[in-house]
């Protein structure tokens, strides 16, 4: 299956039905399968759902089962107790951007869909905990300890 780049508008409609069927749920692991590919494994309503996350085009609801890599990426191994069984409470997008927010419980784990593509875990206030990448530009930095902004521009979370 070839991953499919995603534009805003196509997340926001996917997020809809996203929510319908997989909020309330709880997250089972988030693991490396390839570079730049996760599997996110959610569990809810006696269902278990597999969504592949393909940095930084977009993520899909797939049946197929993946191999996780022999040395898992650090996000995976440093987030697995702070991720594991954590609730989703809803899926929500920054505007119109690629970028998804995973509500949980006590964490939310935020996928950057654009540039070279990112995966980050902050606590409810914001405060990042775990990132794929850290990364520094002119107007915002990705690091752990750091509060977590998107990129400027008139996106808020809906």
């Amino acid at each position: 299956m070839k991953p499919i780049d995603f534009p805003g508008i196509t997340i926001h409609f996917g997020l809809e039905e996203w929510n319908k069927k997989w909020a309330g749920g709880f997250i089972q692991q988030l693991r490396g399968v390839e570079e730049n590919r996760f599997v996110l494994k959610v569990r809810a309503q006696g269902e278990v759902g597999t969504w592949l996350i393909v940095l930084p085009l977009g993520m899909i609801e797939c049946e197929k089962k993946y191999t996780s890599l022999e040395e898992q990426p650090g996000i995976v191994k440093s987030s697995k107790v702070v991720l594991e069984n954590q609730r989703i409470e809803k899926m929500t997008q920054a505007g119109m951007d690629r970028i998804v927010k995973v509500e949980c419980e006590k964490v939310d784990i935020i996928l950057e869909f654009f540039g070279s593509g990112n995966i980050i875990i902050t606590d409810k206030r914001g405060e990042i905990l775990h990132a794929l990448e850290s990364k520094e530009w002119k107007t915002r930095t990705i690091r752990r300890g750091n509060t977590y902004a998107p990129p400027p521009g008139p996106s808020k979370w809906n």
